[in-house]
């Protein structure tokens, strides 16, 4: 479990109110807690409180779940060919549960049961998100409101000052209602007023005026947090009424949705942007967002709401003042506000409290120095305080505003036309630096109303082409194209443009001219995409950014695509089996601990994740401590949050070798374990994964390691090398692992019907070690790897280097039936200075057990057959005309020369190559060939001891495979 910032979008300090938040601030989900999608096909199975499939009840009860309930079970599936108003498809919400259960499993091991039951879209957890305000010092009364002249507000109120029903949802921290300047414009229900009934049928009794969605009832009022009265008040508060202040929205009504317990976490954020939508709302106000990246349920919500009810959702940036995504404002559809100040410069006031900024900001809005209701019928000044949370709620007014202006504009095109009326601030003192990361400017309200000559053009669908499994390296050409949307006015000379800054980028297709297109009309640009190249010496992981504008007359528009250029982690996707290669020594993931594992396909067999988490571990002996230089998992971190070991950094990252000498597909890497600083073991790792296409070397790949001893003076003792795997197959807690002697292989199953099998072998011929764990508090007999903390069901796993060497240098041969990790390691070695040992692990799937053994045998065999080579080998080629008969390279191990003697049938050239573990060549030999029996000498007394490839190809022929040299 991660523990992460999720907060109001509103810092205040000194000399108005004092705010200081957490960096790292309670549960970033609630506990034992689940969010899921039931797949349509399974809908006749679904009710409100009960789901009708046996697996699922099965699974159910052994998490022992308490409650099971459908998120909204007042919304109807789409009908059947309804899309919305600009032909979007719609979002289905009516097969969302959620779920509470008591067992002591955690968060992430029920998703992933849930996920892997085959019954569900998605399975996430519960986002949690809290932000608790000290009040200080309250400054004097702020006589008047800049924003509103900022804005050109009063002006705007001359042509539109809204309308009654137009309404403003506010999600937020509950608003004091009964607030003498908002009480006239809260949007009452008078279908349901207060009488104990739920007259209006809608699942809700007495939600007379709004509803609290945490706590669930009728009385939406702030408890201590009063953020959402502060926000309230910039939107919608009444206007014209000779008291106190005026909202933006001026005549539009605002719907209190309070959506934080009364202790000021938010829990319901998404669930009360659901209930505005499908209560009258127009425009919803979130004035609140999380760093972490949204699961498929936040996502549709925003979908639900933007295409399925026609609503525009309004959110704010985040303040820590740098170009971080904030959620909901970065999910699509969503209107990003950013914040600035009575300069109209990007508000920066220090103390953490600093508008973001970026690519993803739509527009900005006053967010500093404004004056706001509060709760008890009083009013707050803000003098040296700021927020996006202020600016949102004033974009959110101004919506509103021109909701009722343009009745038949679509949310979307709202939201384009605060956009292009904007005033543009990228010249104002302070921004030069932000220039383009501002969205359109400052929205002027007035012109919003006012201008509607312009068009607004967007990229609504995207497709992007010409990279390489899934990445973008050096050297690429790019293709970018997709559907391109004009929301307003029409265009007479629609001109496209690409851009970008950065100098390693080069445009090769930079324009287009498409001419006239239509409101609401769509132009596919498919068949002339821009293109662009990106050039050598990029740094890995680089986000690069081209900037796409629109221009036709006077309008001017723009946006920007992303790409993250030169991974630092590749795919391998050859056969039967999909897993990750990282820099790190991890298997499949990026990071090793869950919600991180945002890159990477874990280890997948026919398209089911088997695995949690995997990776290498090294562990050898010093003056009687143990030390393990790894990237798992290990206990708690300094913010007493489960990490994982950084103790293998990268040296050079993943390398798909386009012409592989072995294999089908191989990728090469190398890293150190310099990351464990003076518990370093001085080793540098060369690792290389193979993978073939045919059967029968379809259910496997090969990780091969080179560990050398880099120090000069200490010789490694008792040193081990193994393959830890948290395998997850099917249901989990229903895991075993047992171990084959014959074949150097510990493998895992689920005792559920139908379970495919997993396995680890050692493939070089060194002592094997096996380790089967039970991950169960006590350790089932075994080592005891789970800590449980105080009285609440919530545990996590301690591994220090005592605890992972013990699982390297010991054997248990089985585990289970519960949730289990396996280790397979080879050792003991001794390691002198400057030497060099070889370990090799498959990784193995299939459909049963005998279908594991024969993979496993096959595996052995293609190892062998690479790594100990026959004196001669025959090669048979389909070219009966040309090739090689026989061919063998020897001695090996080689000292100075190398033999090489080749029966061809016909005169040929070829060419033999030497490669060195990282795919460099290092020799390169052009040989003549008559027909028949050639006898060739190779001087290598030149090349260092160690392990090299060869190739020796011809244009119709070609042998690989590995070479020892020692001197």
């Amino acid at each position: 479990m991660r523990y992460t910032t999720i907060v109001l979008l509103i810092v205040l300090c000194s000399s108005g109110f004092n705010y200081s938040l957490a960096q790292e601030a309670g549960e970033s989900f609630i506990p034992n807690t689940v969010i899921f999608k039931v797949k349509p096909a399974y809908r006749a199975s679904c009710s409100e409180t009960h789901i009708g499939i046996s697996e699922l009840q099965m699974l159910f009860g052994s998490i022992q779940v308490t409650q099971l309930f459908k998120k909204f079970p007042r919304i109807d599936p789409p009908t059947a060919g309804r899309t919305g108003r600009g032909g979007e498809e719609l979002t289905d919400l009516s097969l969302i549960y959620e779920l509470k259960y008591s067992s002591v499993t955690s968060v992430r091991k029920v998703i992933s049961l849930i996920a892997a039951s085959g019954f569900v879209e998605y399975a996430q957890p519960h986002h949690l998100q809290q932000a608790l305000f000290i009040p200080n010092d309250v400054a004097g009364f702020l006589a008047q409101q800049f924003h509103l002249d900022k804005i050109l507000a009063y002006a705007a109120w001359d042509v539109d000052s809204g309308d009654t029903n137009i309404v403003i949802g506010i999600t937020d921290t509950g608003v004091d209602w009964d607030h003498l300047d908002l009480q006239d414009n809260v949007k009452y229900n008078y279908l349901d007023p207060i009488d104990g009934a739920d007259n209006d049928n809608d699942g809700y009794t007495d939600n007379y005026r709004g509803w609290d969605m945490s706590e669930n009832d009728n009385d939406p009022v702030s408890v201590g947090d009063h953020h959402g009265t502060w926000v309230a008040g910039l939107a919608a508060a009444s206007t014209n009424n000779g008291i106190g202040i005026a909202g933006v929205g001026f005549n539009c009504k605002f719907l209190p949705i309070k959506i934080s317990t009364d202790n000021g976490g938010i829990d319901m954020g998404y669930e009360g942007i659901v209930y505005a939508a499908t209560h009258g709302c127009q425009v919803i106000n979130c004035s609140w967002g999380s760093k972490d990246i949204p699961g498929q349920f936040e996502i549709d919500v925003i979908d639900f709401a933007t295409i399925n009810k026609d609503v525009l959702v309004i959110a704010a940036a985040g303040n820590d003042g740098n170009e971080g995504v904030f959620y909901p404002a970065s999910i699509p559809g969503v209107m990003n506000v950013g914040g600035t100040d009575s300069s109209d410069a990007k508000f920066d006031l220090g103390f953490g409290s600093s508008s973001n900024y970026g690519v993803n900001i739509d527009v900005c809005a006053p967010g500093t120095h404004l004056y706001t209701t509060n709760f008890g019928g009083s009013y707050i000044p803000v003098v040296n305080g700021a927020g996006t949370s202020f600016s949102s709620p004033i974009v959110a007014g101004a919506a509103a505003i021109v909701r009722a202006k343009f009745p038949s504009y679509t949310a979307l095109q709202v939201a384009e036309q605060l956009k292009v009326t904007a005033d543009n601030i990228d010249n104002v003192s302070g921004n030069i630096i932000y220039a383009g990361k501002l969205g359109s400017g400052r929205i002027n309200l007035y012109r919003a109303l006012t201008e509607t000559a312009s068009p607004s053009v967007v990229m609504t669908q995207k497709n992007i082409s010409g990279y390489n499994n899934g990445y973008y390296n050096v050297g690429d050409t790019v293709k970018i194209s997709g559907v391109l949307t004009n929301y307003l006015a029409p265009t007479s000379n629609l001109m496209v443009t690409a851009s970008c800054t950065d100098p390693l980028v080069t445009i090769l297709s930079s324009t287009l001219e498409l001419g006239i297109v239509n409101t609401l009309d769509t132009i596919n640009i498919a068949s002339s995409p821009l293109m662009f190249q990106f050039g050598p010496s990029q740094p890995y992981n680089r986000i690069v950014e081209i900037k796409i504008t629109y221009t036709d007359g006077a309008y001017t528009g723009f946006e920007y695509i992303s790409f993250t250029f030169n991974p630092d982690y590749l795919n391998l996707e050859i056969n039967q089996i999909s897993t990750t290669v990282t820099s790190y020594g991890l298997i499949g993931y990026t990071d090793a601990e869950w919600p991180l594992q945002i890159e990477g396909l874990g280890f997948m067999y026919k398209g089911d994740q088997l695995l949690y988490e995997g990776g290498l571990m090294i562990g050898a002996t010093s003056s009687g401590i143990n030390y393990v230089s790894d990237n798992i998992r290990d206990s708690l971190d300094v913010r007493n949050n489960p990490g994982s070991d950084s103790d293998f950094v990268r040296v050079n990252a993943p390398i798909s070798m386009s012409q592989p000498l072995l294999g089908d597909a191989m990728i090469s890497v190398a890293f150190n374990d310099s990351g464990a600083m003076f518990e370093s073991l001085n080793l540098s790792v060369d690792q290389r994964v193979y993978g073939w296409t045919a059967a029968p070397n379809d259910k496997y790949v090969i990780s091969e390691y080179s560990l050398v001893n880099v120090d000069d003076s200490n010789t490694l003792s008792n040193l081990y090398a193994g393959i830890f795997a948290d395998w997850d197959i099917m249901d989990y807690s229903l895991n075993s692992v047992s171990y084959n002697g014959n074949h150097k292989m510990g493998y895992a199953f689920s005792s559920q019907l139908g379970s495919p099998y997993v396995a680890i072998k050692l493939l070089s011929k060194d002592p094997v070690s096996h380790y089967a764990l039970d991950r169960i508090i006590g350790g089932g007999g075994g080592i005891d790897i789970i800590e449980v903390i105080g009285s609440y069901p919530w545990q996590y796993d301690y591994l220090n280097n005592n605890t992972k060497y013990q699982l390297l240098s010991t054997q248990r041969l089985g585990a289970g039936v519960n949730d289990i990790i396996d280790i397979v390691s080879t050792g003991p070695f001794t390691l002198n200075p400057q030497d060099t040992v070889n370990v090799a692990f498959a990784l193995i799937a299939g459909d049963n057990l005998s279908d594991l053994l024969l993979s496993a045998v096959a595996a052995q065999n293609k190892y062998d057959s690479i790594y100990y080579p026959q004196d001669t080998t025959v090669v048979t080629k389909k070219n009966k005309n040309h090739g090689i008969l026989t061919f063998a390279l020897y001695p090996n191990p080689a000292a100075d020369h190398l033999s090489l003697v080749i029966e061809t049938n016909a005169q040929e050239k070829f060419n033999l190559y030497l490669y060195d573990l990282l795919g460099a060549p290092v020799l390169l030999r052009s040989i003549e060939l008559s027909k028949g029996v050639n006898y060739k000498d190779i001087r290598i007394s030149h090349l260092s001891s160690g392990m090299y490839y060869y190739k020796l190809e011809s244009e119709n022929s070609s042998f690989a495979g590995k070479i020892n040299i020692l001197h």
